[in-house]
């Protein structure tokens, strides 16, 4: 077997999820090149900070969430200044923000008092069980390398009948293993099967799974000086192609023709009850 094939079947390949099963020390050095690795490529001055994907998080998530509804703990997972949250900020008492920098830290959204708390290297989220009833997490697991543990702490805080709403990237991202042109040290994009089955495996039940951003209209979109995911248009755009392009997806990508297919994967799920997930076990047709 040559060099590096073997890495090359294992993770990129996308059978198995590179970083998942790292031990501590592994960790905590992987942690300290991403800690602040977002805000170093993209500023976190809150002053000419610009979020770009409401209308991308409006039209897949928050567009099939019910109007009506109040949650009465939100949690931004990773969500930086907690502009993700912006559009139904109304809908929520109290607001918590995780993020592993502490350059985004902020008292409140619009009168709504926010609490910070600095990530944990070893994934778990200090927050009592059951005692959020939305979740945001937008393209941030791909940066962390114990993704399953991560989810498996969603699952614990997260109340039955809660919200999860989750962008990754599902492609690798390029080979990690060397430096990648705007992109972080560790970053690497998170297998499809892969993350729906930590997504279930840690008790939600996924209602919704959109392919999304296309990469040649987000290219071409950027050459004219639009923001694809700033306005709906353009995001169903995004959406139209992704789903007919969908086919050609595969994790890493080795030709031209790959690099058509969506690069992203959109994910609505909600917190199972622990009585009805325990009465679906067995059940072949789940």
């Amino acid at each position: 077997m040559t060099p590096g094939t073997d890495f090359e079947e294992r993770f990129l390949s996308g059978r198995e999820l590179f970083g998942d099963d790292f031990d501590a020390q592994a960790i905590a050095a992987w942690f300290a090149d991403e800690e602040h690795g977002y805000a170093e490529l993209y500023g976190s001055d809150p002053e000419r900070h610009e979020y770009g994907y409401t209308a991308l998080n409006e039209y897949h998530g928050y567009a099939h969430l019910d109007a009506a509804r109040s949650y009465s703990h939100a949690l931004g997972f990773g969500s930086n200044f907690g502009d993700e949250l912006l559009p139904i900020l109304h809908q929520a008492d109290r607001v918590t923000l995780l993020d592993a920098s502490d350059r985004y830290v902020v008292g409140s959204l619009k009168g709504v008092p926010v609490r910070y708390v600095l990530a944990d290297p070893s994934g778990r989220i200090a927050l009592d069980t059951a005692s959020v009833d939305l979740i945001s997490c937008f393209g941030v697991l791909h940066h962390i390398p114990n993704v399953s543990t991560v989810l498996a702490e969603f699952g614990r805080v997260m109340a039955p009948g809660g919200t999860l709403l989750l962008r990754e990237p599902t492609t690798s991202m390029g080979d990690w293993r060397g430096p990648r042109v705007g992109l972080t040290a560790r970053e690497r994009g998170i297998p499809r099967d892969l993350l729906v089955g930590m997504i279930e495996k840690s008790c939600f039940e996924i209602e919704r799974a959109a392919p999304c951003y296309f990469p040649p209209w987000v290219r071409l979109c950027g050459k004219l000086g639009v923001n694809t995911f700033g306005n709906w248009t353009t995001t169903a755009i995004d959406s139209a192609f992704s789903r007919l392009f969908d086919p050609l997806w595969s994790y890493h990508r080795r030709n031209l023709l790959a690099k058509f297919a969506p690069a992203s994967l959109y994910i609505l799920a909600r917190r199972a009850d622990p009585a009805t997930a325990e009465a679906g076990k067995g059940d072949p047709a789940r």
